[in-house]
């Protein structure tokens, strides 16, 4: 499955990608280099019940001066992680727009996990809270069969790493309780 993954710059989307190359097995290097452009990675997992899924990650430039170039890497995407980082409430004010662009290219079908990243830091300031879960049920990424289409991860303490995929995953397949 073509999985696109958009964010604000240094939202995490690297980083999340690296950790899932590595199986987080080595330190995460914590350097902010912007993308340019779109970097493609192939990443496979183990479904519950056997069998394999792979998500072909694009990971998309996050600077608004690359946002031109976006909507050719979003054509034939049939899911998406759209990233924020937690400590950063202008990079959350970016999820509707980037939800709308990814939903306008790659169709309404095309289902969508919002991602709030970097949930280690003490600096934290968006909660995870009612208004929250409020703003996903309005932007439609939260399932119908009450699975979440929001989680927050942090690849730094390895929390939540895999459930963006194995949310797409259950949508993807139809099966609700598939894991990875």
């Amino acid at each position: 499955f073509k999985c696109v993954l958009v964010g604000h710059g240094a939202a995490g989307k690297t980083t999340f990608l690296k950790w899932h190359l590595q199986q987080g097995r080595e330190p995460i290097d914590l350097r902010y280099i912007p993308t340019l452009g779109v970097e493609v990675q192939p990443l496979a997992f183990r479904m519950s019940g056997g069998g394999s899924i792979r998500f072909n990650c694009w990971d998309c430039a996050g600077q608004e001066k690359l946002s031109g170039l976006r909507d050719g890497y979003f054509i034939g995407a049939q899911c998406g992680i759209v990233f924020f980082d937690v400590t950063d409430p202008a990079s959350y004010e970016q999820v509707g727009r980037l939800i709308a662009d990814v939903r306008r290219v790659a169709g309404h079908a095309a289902p969508i996990v919002v991602v709030g990243s970097k949930t280690e830091r003490p600096d934290r300031q968006v909660l995870v809270d009612e208004s929250l879960y409020e703003r996903m049920r309005e932007l439609g990424v939260l399932a119908p069969d009450g699975h979440q289409g929001y989680c927050d991860v942090s690849a730094v303490a390895d929390v939540n790493m895999t459930e963006p995929f194995e949310e797409l995953a259950r949508r993807l397949t139809g099966d609700a309780d598939l894991s990875l």
